[in-house]
């Protein structure tokens, strides 16, 4: 734990001087939760490039659509470059959301080489745009971000990001039933508490 903070501390340290708080506080969520070898893997200016992309993609997004992108990291464009194609999304927090995109890539036949996701508390307004980060946050988003293998001979983009859209439909409507099926038992046991069993007459 000591080794993780001490390098996420080298990273928060390289950023620019006159940084914004809220960019500064997202750096250190991003990579809050990060495994160890991924962490120490990043060199500074890196992840925070990494981050910075990151950070401007979450700006906007519309209320209970998640927001989906794929790209190849270049130097110029995105100020960092990896061997790899990123698939980056932001969504409302719920449970299974990693896992069942996991096994979603997996069976469609993509490496992953790797996975960053915080969850942020975030604040928007009507339009979707980003107003708060952190403490005055008002709801749990999760943001992923993967790094995976060429999409396989034979898959558009278009198809690809339509299998991600529909794995994460599946997780939100598999949530949802799961939460009214909860509702219910926990209704039941109510009921059972206050059932009062008949008096035999023998």
């Amino acid at each position: 734990l000591q080794q993780h903070n001490t390098h996420l501390s080298k990273i928060i340290d390289a950023l620019p001087l006159g940084t914004e708080a809220d960019f500064s506080h997202f750096v250190e969520r991003f990579y809050g939760k990060l495994a160890m070898d991924d962490l120490l893997a990043l060199e500074p200016k890196k992840a925070i490039a990494i981050a910075k992309n990151a950070f401007e993609f979450i700006q906007e997004r519309k209320s209970n659509t998640p927001k989906i992108r794929i790209f190849t990291p270049s130097k110029k464009q995105h100020g960092y470059e990896v061997k790899h194609l990123v698939l980056e999304l932001i969504n409302d927090d719920m449970p299974f959301l990693v896992d069942s995109l996991s096994m979603g890539l997996n069976r469609l036949g993509f490496t992953i080489y790797s996975t960053i996701h915080p969850i942020l508390s975030v604040a928007r307004d009507k339009n979707g745009k980003l107003s708060a980060l952190g403490e005055k946050g008002e709801k749990k988003e999760s943001l992923i971000h993967f790094e995976i293998s060429s999409i396989p001979d034979g898959m558009s983009e278009q198809k690809f990001l339509e299998d991600i859209e529909c794995i994460l439909l599946n997780v939100r409507s598999g949530v949802n039933d799961w939460k009214n099926i909860i509702h219910k038992v926990n209704a039941a046991a109510e009921l059972i508490k206050t059932y009062k069993r008949p008096k035999n007459d023998d």
